[in-house]
């Protein structure tokens, strides 16, 4: 094997390497933000009687952050790269 090829090889396991390192980082913030949006939920729930339009607005919150992270949401806007 070549040189260059070997070379290429490394770089791409790096980068795979990092990038699974990023998104391990980003899917803990995720379920920290989930998990702190669903103690508010509770919180509210018991502690306020009025509290639909929080409620709502934490609910948007978080189906926006699943729509994003598990569901890829984000990537159909992004234009394809070959």
């Amino acid at each position: 094997m070549s040189e260059e090829f070997l070379s290429r090889l490394d770089k791409q396991a790096r980068e795979w390497a990092e990038g699974r390192h990023r998104t391990k980082r980003v899917a803990l913030w995720m379920a920290i933000f989930l998990a702190v949006g669903t103690v508010l939920e509770y919180g509210l729930a018991i502690a306020i009687d009025r509290n639909v339009p929080i409620m709502i607005a934490i609910n948007i919150a978080e189906a926006a952050a699943i729509l994003w992270f598990f569901m890829h949401a984000r990537r159909a806007w992004r234009s394809e790269e070959h």
